[in-house]
């Protein structure tokens, strides 16, 4: 079993290389933030980016810091796949409970890009949650900071700079199933 987790700042193009890793070498995918949206929406909440935070940290201090790793942890392994994606972990909490899980099939990736790229990208995708100036920008990245969610990323082993196009980013992503598939 090989399973890449994926991680990255807001805009860093996380959903962009595991849907290409889905689609070109056959990886099931399983995501740390669609618990979180179900949560929220559970609570009868809209799935703000404060909504996702605040409940996201109820869950993590009702059931504890490693819950949305275990959910993962548990539906990955009811894949049955032999090529799995945790996407979007953020804290170290997600991450070291999937290490120990998965031990030496585990591969953390972080997909790393300047913040004024970021920035560019999130305006133009033009998601409701997503900051549409630098300064609500830094104001988000603070508040994730506040919670812990770059924790993950400082334990990835990889790191891939994303600041061309998507078909470089394919590249290296390509590169690095050489590397990791033979």
């Amino acid at each position: 079993m090989l399973v890449l987790v994926v991680t990255g700042k807001i805009g860093s193009g996380k959903d962009t290389a595991s849907d290409y890793l889905r689609e070109r070498y056959s990886f099931s995918a399983v995501s740390y933030s669609e618990i979180a949206h179900d949560k929220t929406r559970e609570q009868g909440m809209e799935t703000t980016r404060a909504n996702l935070q605040k409940v996201s940290t109820e869950c993590r201090a009702k059931y504890g810091t490693d819950y949305f790793a275990r959910m993962v942890i548990n539906k990955a392994r009811a894949l049955g796949s032999e090529r799995v994606i945790l996407k979007e972990a953020r804290t170290a909490e997600d991450v070291k409970p999937a290490i120990k899980a998965f031990g030496k099939q585990l591969h953390l990736i972080e997909i790393t890009v300047p913040q004024s790229v970021r920035l560019e990208r999130l305006i133009k995708r033009g998601c409701a949650k997503d900051a549409k100036t630098k300064e609500e920008l830094i104001a988000q990245e603070t508040r994730e900071k506040e919670l812990g969610y770059f924790g993950a990323a400082v334990l990835a082993e990889t790191k891939i700079g994303n600041s061309g196009s998507p078909e470089e980013l394919y590249k290296k992503l390509d590169a690095l199933m050489v590397k990791l598939l033979g």
